[in-house]
């Protein structure tokens, strides 16, 4: 049943999301990027995880970018059979297409250090700090072995009232947005 609730709300929200222009994404990616570096777990990370996006998902290249230039060591995840495994990167140059066509560390980047705070993709949150992803369960078996600050990182017309959830949905620390951070 919250399978058939997920799937319906995933359908419905990445249309939503999908319909946003390019600009529109930009503008509320930097101001996702100014709401983050007043989150006291991102903005004191040594070491951060973050994903590169895709489509139309949330801009997080100048997080990564602005956290290299800070010399914090920047940690993206690659698909390892139902698992992510995240590496240490130096340069977007590190970066590669993998098998879900998603860009993410070359294999002879170092594993990742245990990290402070993990920029998380979201197709929807709600403000109780669950979120919608794309199905695969990467980053709840993920963050539910980390002890890693998690923050999901959406366009407030993505937040939405309640994410079915399931017992293995892992509630988020933050919710990171165009308009506010919930915490």
């Amino acid at each position: 049943m919250a399978d058939e609730r997920k799937a319906a709300l995933r359908k419905s929200m990445l249309e939503r999301r999908d319909a946003a222009s390019d600009d529109m994404v930009q503008i509320a990616s930097d101001r996702i990027l100014r709401a983050l570096r007043r989150v006291p777990e991102y903005s004191g990370a040594s070491a951060l995880g973050a994903y590169y996006p895709m489509g139309s998902e949330i801009r997080t290249q100048k997080a990564i970018q602005e956290a290299l230039s800070a010399g914090v060591r920047v940690c993206l995840p690659r698909a390892d059979g139902a698992s992510l495994d995240f590496r240490t990167i130096t340069a977007v140059s590190d970066l590669e297409r993998g098998s879900l066509g998603a860009w993410e560390p070359k294999e002879r980047c170092p594993p990742a250090p245990p990290m402070d705070a993990v920029l998380v993709p979201a197709v929807c949150a709600s403000a109780d700090r669950y979120r919608l992803g794309y199905g695969r369960g990467y980053y709840d078996r993920y963050l539910a072995e980390s002890g890693a600050f998690s923050i999901a990182v959406c366009a407030q017309r993505q937040v939405v009232r309640a994410v079915p959830r399931e017992p293995h949905d892992v509630r988020l620390d933050a919710v990171a947005t165009d308009e506010r951070v919930y915490r």
